[in-house]
């Protein structure tokens, strides 16, 4: 049971900020005068922010060959 703390913490944290993101895209959507242009900027951000945490980790890239085997 106490492997399972974190990953239930986790999973309770990132449910509580669903609405953060929520109203946060609101806002952001207010402010620019459109939804569908909020939406882009988000995508944008976190795009930009999932290459910058790839390039700081620098995981090993998998063989092709591996890459193929998947279903």
């Amino acid at each position: 049971m106490k492997n399972l703390i974190f990953p239930i913490l986790l999973a309770f944290a990132a449910g509580a900020f669903v609405p953060v993101q929520t109203g946060a895209n609101s806002l952001l959507g207010k402010h620019l005068g459109d939804g569908m242009l909020s939406t882009l900027v988000v995508f944008v951000v976190a795009t930009l922010a999932a290459f910058i945490m790839v390039a700081i980790q620098r995981p090993d890239m998998p063989q092709i060959d591996k890459i193929v085997e998947i279903p």
